[in-house]
């Protein structure tokens, strides 16, 4: 039951810190959102500080948790670029509002950047990514290019069409059926552009 009302709250703070960002959730609307008594929340979580910080971590850690497997994974370079963007793709499209929402408070509240240590985070993945990029260039299999700059070129591709969402719609004139067929598409279309621009 203890797990149950945890997750609950965990989704309800999800919901709420996503719509009105730190500054604006109160630990009642968390409470509202949950279905629960403000008491109980404050039971398990005694701040909305310390919950949105659960909330905050939980988006970093399941984005590396899934980049980073990928990238230690024993197979050739281009398969791997295929593989990161369907699963970040897949991530993104499972909470779309979490990019703009990460966005959104690491600009109202620099410091959160500096307290979780993002650089440190991603450190490993870069330098992974890094020593890949070296061992294709010497190999002749794609140009030269930072691993940052790569990443970013990807990150970039994946995530605008998501935090751009209505204006993507309204501009090409789409429902939300043919929205969603699109991301589908984008998928490979990215992965594709992505290689052919690398490709030596």
């Amino acid at each position: 039951m203890e797990q149950n009302t945890e997750e609950l709250i965990r989704q309800a703070a999800r919901k709420v810190f996503t719509e009105k960002g730190l500054t604006g959730a109160r630990m009642q609307d968390i409470a509202d959102e949950a279905g629960i008594n403000r008491a109980l929340l404050h039971y398990y979580f005694r701040s909305k500080e310390k919950l949105f910080e659960l909330v905050f971590d939980e988006a970093f850690t399941r984005f590396l948790g899934t980049v980073q497997p990928i990238i230690y994974a024993h197979i050739p370079f281009f398969e791997k670029i295929e593989q990161l963007v369907e699963a970040e793709m897949d991530l993104v499209e499972s909470q779309p509002c979490n990019p703009l929402f990460i966005l959104n408070e690491m600009k109202q509240n620099p410091a959160i950047c500096e307290k979780k240590n993002l650089y440190k985070l991603y450190t490993p993945f870069l330098e992974q990514l890094s020593v890949l990029l070296q061992e294709e260039h010497k190999a002749g299999r794609i140009i030269k290019i930072e691993g940052e700059q790569l990443f970013l070129n990807i990150i970039s591709l994946i995530l605008f069409p998501f935090i751009a969402r209505e204006y993507v719609q309204h501009a090409f004139g789409m429902e939300e059926s043919e929205y969603r067929k699109m991301m589908q598409r984008r998928k490979k279309e990215i992965a594709r552009f992505v290689i052919q621009a690398i490709r030596a």
